[in-house]
């Protein structure tokens, strides 16, 4: 028997989120430590005294270039990402595959983000791309001398790879554009006027999710018949 989406947000918020953030809190604290973990076993490996002082200094110059990240990430991508996957997310290489992961999951699924359904195939569609990530990472390593070797002969190949964040970003835009090609024409106008001005990364990313969702939530609200699918 089918649920409805009321008794399946009673689920999730009964047994899903409880264990999801309890999960989620050790595995986040984890990550924490495992941050300072080569140090450490380079110390203890080669005998080296560690220069505590110097690991901080690196490790502050590190976490000031990714704390604007760090806070605007997890609320900007989270409709998408749901709980589950907005704690596994910390684990890197968000924007790149988390998110596009998830949202193609989504879509392929036929499933909407922000729902429960969303967030479970959310949740699947992100561990999924972690240990798949994880596996590739070890044969890229394994066969990184080849890599090298390729991308020294070859540069276009080396070329290629400055390029596919941006293919990847392209291709999300295009997926939700669809949906409402006004939004995304107001989203490209202010994207092409931010980088215009000049700002950082993080600082267009920012402005463009406050902006694109403000507009969003005033049209929907005013003509939320004519503009707005139905379910």
């Amino acid at each position: 028997m089918s649920l409805s989406e009321r008794e399946k947000e009673q689920l999730l918020e009964k047994e899903y989120y409880p264990y999801v953030h309890k999960v989620g809190r050790v595995f986040c604290t984890a990550l924490i430590f495992c941050n300072i973990l080569p140090v450490i076993l380079v110390g203890l490996v080669y005998g080296l005294a560690l220069d505590w002082k110097a690991t901080l200094a690196a490790w502050g110059m590190i976490a000031m270039l990714l704390i604007p990240f760090y806070v605007t990430e997890p609320w900007m991508y989270y409709a998408v990402l749901g709980t589950a996957g907005n704690y596994m997310q910390w684990a890197g290489n968000t924007s790149n595959c988390r998110l596009p992961c998830a949202a193609i999951t989504q879509s392929v699924m036929g499933v909407k983000e922000g729902t429960p359904d969303g967030e479970i195939i959310a949740n699947i569609a992100v561990a999924t791309s972690i240990v798949v990530n994880m596996l590739i990472v070890l044969a890229a390593s394994v066969a990184g001398f080849g890599l090298v070797w390729l991308a020294q002969t070859y540069p276009f190949i080396k070329a290629a790879f400055d390029n596919i964040l941006p293919a990847i970003f392209g291709a999300i835009y295009a997926q939700f554009s669809l949906r409402n090609p006004a939004y995304g024409a107001m989203l490209l106008a202010i994207g092409i006027a931010l980088v215009w001005f000049g700002l950082p990364y993080w600082q267009r990313l920012l402005i463009m999710y406050v902006v694109g969702l403000g507009v969003a939530f005033s049209v929907y609200k005013k003509w939320k018949k004519t503009l707005m699918r139905k379910e």
